[in-house]
């Protein structure tokens, strides 16, 4: 039955596009309870405005997009984190230390984040076990003379003590920034922070009187 149904949505599609130049997203198709025929219908035009921007006058704001899939977009945010969450990498650290919503593309990425922000441990085995990252440069060390007998050292401690400021607030991880436009290249792995809600439309706001923040 859900064959059959796929199968006729296609039909459709292609009818409107072919016959009428017209479509309809399909991400409303697969996730709205609307009957098709009570969905809008869009010109090739009109439907990237839709994606992208969302339908004036009404408090959607278009499909979010997977900044690493692009240009693979999804019906809220809800689906994009469920999609984060099952494809892309968090840094579990980073989380803990109350910054959330930072993503990266793959591990690869996500391991050279752990060794650039935090206290990666080289040793083979962990490197191929994956996810041996800590929280300090103390904690790095007593797991690698537990677990591996020795020891490699650093002058990391030392250099803290000389200059301070690398940790703030006695909290073992060190200050991030907010990424800037250049940060944003995906095609290299950077990392994407990604806001739990889509920022509400002006006429959200005038109807609810309440406008969630925006990141």
């Amino acid at each position: 039955a859900t064959d059959g149904k796929k199968t006729a949505q296609r039909l459709l599609q292609d009818h409107l596009r072919t016959k009428h130049r017209l479509q309809l997203c399909q991400l409303c198709v697969d996730h709205q309870r609307d009957f098709v025929s009570q969905l809008p219908l869009f010109t090739p035009t009109q439907i990237q405005v839709h994606l992208k921007q969302g339908d004036k006058g009404t408090a959607f704001n278009g499909h979010p997009i997977c900044e690493f899939c692009k240009p693979k977009r999804f019906y809220d945010m809800t689906q994009l984190h469920m999609h984060l969450n099952q494809e892309h990498y968090k840094c579990h650290v980073c989380d803990k230390a109350g910054i959330p919503n930072q993503f990266f593309k793959n591990y690869k990425s996500l391991e050279r984040h752990f060794d650039n922000k935090h206290f990666l441990c080289h040793h083979p085995q962990c490197l191929q076990a994956r996810f041996v990252v800590f929280e300090s440069e103390l904690d790095l060390r007593h797991h690698e003379r537990q677990v591996h007998g020795t020891t490699t050292g650093s002058s990391k401690i030392s250099l803290e003590f000389q200059y301070g400021g690398r940790r703030n607030n006695n909290s073992d991880v060190g200050p991030q920034d907010v990424p800037s436009a250049s940060d944003f290249d995906y095609s290299l792995d950077g990392q994407a922070f990604v806001p739990d809600d889509l920022p509400q439309s002006s006429a959200s706001i005038e109807a609810d009187d309440v406008a969630d923040p925006s990141t």
